[in-house]
């Protein structure tokens, strides 16, 4: 389970590997529209919940499992667009390919390159996108699947599923789920902004946050009041400062040639925005330290 949780880490911090040079094709889609899932779809998701809710589990936590693991497998890929996107390689890394199963520019599932220690390509993760689920993240683990939730109501769990359909609530460390919402919220920030945001309709959550994940500056980066290069920065904060990771903003910003989203960070007491480029910070963990 190690491997699980290092690959997960390694994700966001290996897309600095590749952040110097980037490609995206896309297909052609037509204005986004409000659902995310045909009328016959519909119906079976309620008939699905409504079996979930008859079942004799042992709290409600555990028939939300499988409405949804039910959910995922209702996804019909080639029912739905899909517009791929990758990050080119440098320093002889592998290359960061995505790919985003959408409805009408609506996210419903990415699929992307996970890494090893050193860049080497291991795996592929799964993300999905509900409407009572924003986010959830699944890793594979042979026949163990791994799925990290934030429900529509900013609460996060995380379960496991072995098999078909032995489901086990993944117990969290005291005061962990603020560091593992900001986790998923910055994963999939992170990789969404690989998409048009004129085709795609992003549906990253706005969650208050502690700022309990911690970010590594790895070079000097300038701290702002609001998310506005045009501004005079508040401060610059050095090079192995320790910030508290508060939330994403989708829009770009380039400093120093270096595109990337707006991060708000909480440094030393002051809150900002900075340039969330992996030039200039890293999720604090045992390769970044």
């Amino acid at each position: 389970m190690k491997w699980i949780k290092n690959v997960n880490i390694f994700i966001l911090s290996t897309l600095g590997a590749f952040a110097a040079a980037g490609c995206i094709s896309q297909a052609s889609s037509p204005p986004p529209a409000d659902s995310i899932m045909t009328d016959s779809a519909v119906v079976a998701v309620d008939s699905m919940i409504a079996t979930a809710d008859m079942m004799e589990e042992p709290d409600s936590l555990q028939r939300e499992m499988y409405v949804i693991d039910g959910l995922i497998a209702l996804i019909s890929e080639p029912s739905l667009q899909l517009t791929n996107a990758s990050l080119l390689p440098v320093a002889g890394r592998d290359t960061l390919n995505a790919t985003l199963y959408h409805d009408n520019g609506i996210p419903v599932e990415m699929s992307y390159t996970l890494f090893e220690d050193g860049g080497a390509a291991a795996g592929i993760g799964n993300m999905y996108f509900f409407a009572d689920y924003p986010i959830v993240s699944e890793l594979a683990y042979g026949d163990t699947h791994i799925y990290n939730v934030l429900r529509k109501d900013s609460t996060f769990f995380s379960y496991s599923r072995s098999g078909q359909d032995h489901f086990k609530l993944i117990a969290l460390p005291e005061g962990a789920e603020d560091s593992r919402i900001a986790h998923l919220i910055r994963e999939a920030s992170d990789l969404l902004q690989l998409y048009p945001r004129n085709k795609i309709r992003f549906n990253v959550p706005s969650v208050p946050l502690k700022g309990d994940l911690q970010l590594l500056a790895v070079s000097d980066v300038p701290m702002f009041e609001a998310p506005d290069s045009t501004l005079r920065p508040i401060l610059m904060i050095p090079e192995k400062a320790v910030l508290g990771f508060m939330g994403a903003n989708m829009q770009q910003v380039i400093t120093d040639g270096k595109q990337w989203i707006w991060y708000e960070v909480m440094y030393d007491g002051v809150r900002g925005w900075i340039n969330g480029h992996p030039a200039f910070v890293q999720e604090r963990n045992d390769e970044v330290y």
